[in-house]
């Protein structure tokens, strides 16, 4: 945290980072299943991201949602992936990379758990479509979380 602050410093060439700083803080705390602080983290990326609609805060969302899942949040996992679909669905198919797909599949996921078998199984069937748009463009863009291309 203390290199957040220091980025956020004034003039400072790390001030654009700063999302991705509290991204990374989220991750960690994800990963070590502590989302009481992660949620936070999470936030702060979403406040501090300059483009509130574009690949980075949509891959924090996705990321947000993935990790919620991960630790047993379902109902957070589906809300945070439901804003991370919409806006995937925003970016044009040349910046999304693998967002929308990776974003399918994990809602899908996130659905079946709940209840919703039929919503979850086309998700997760429009995510390889997806894929494919994303092959046809040569898309070097992921985040690529099953590796399909």
């Amino acid at each position: 945290m203390h290199a957040i602050e220091i980025a956020k410093t004034p003039g400072s060439l790390c001030e654009k980072d700063v999302p991705d700083l509290y991204l990374q803080v989220a991750l960690h705390r994800g990963f070590s299943q502590q989302m009481d602080t992660a949620n936070p983290a999470f936030a702060k990326a979403i406040d501090t991201e300059p483009d509130k609609s574009g690949f980075h805060a949509t891959l924090v969302y996705l990321y947000w949602g993935c990790l919620a899942r991960e630790n047993g949040q379902y109902p957070l996992a589906a809300e945070k992936l439901n804003i991370a679909l919409k806006m995937a669905k925003t970016l044009p198919p040349e910046k999304r990379g693998t967002l929308l797909a990776d974003t399918m599949f994990m809602a899908g996921t996130v659905k079946e758990h709940l209840g919703s078998a039929t919503e979850g199984k086309s998700l997760r069937l429009a995510s390889v479509s997806e894929i494919e748009i994303q092959k046809k463009l040569h898309s070097k863009l992921g985040p690529d979380f099953f590796h399909r291309l």
